[in-house]
């Protein structure tokens, strides 16, 4: 029980961190899917151009949104795990 009284001390002390953590994630990853599937979306793209413009910069946006995805994600989790590394004291 000691450990579980730790872990909860613990939650409650760091709460406004893992959830500002858990909301940017959601956050970024909301919007890449959200402009993904607007450029998946053939009716939209139709709609919007005829000759495929639309289209091919769609997926390079798409393509340099995934990177910006990656590149946070593997930031934010390093972040997340160095400061959880010094708060259990394996510094």
């Amino acid at each position: 029980m000691h450990n579980l009284s730790m872990a909860l001390k613990n939650l409650k002390n760091n709460f406004s961190f893992y959830a500002l953590y858990l909301l940017s994630v959601s956050f970024v990853i909301t919007i890449f899917f959200a402009f993904t599937s607007f450029s998946m979306n053939a009716v939209m793209l139709e709609k919007i151009s005829n000759n495929g413009r639309v289209e091919t910069m769609c997926n390079t946006i798409s393509v340099f949104l995934m990177a910006f995805v990656v590149f946070y994600m593997s930031y934010s989790n390093r972040f997340f795990l160095r400061r959880r590394t010094k708060e259990l004291g394996n510094c």
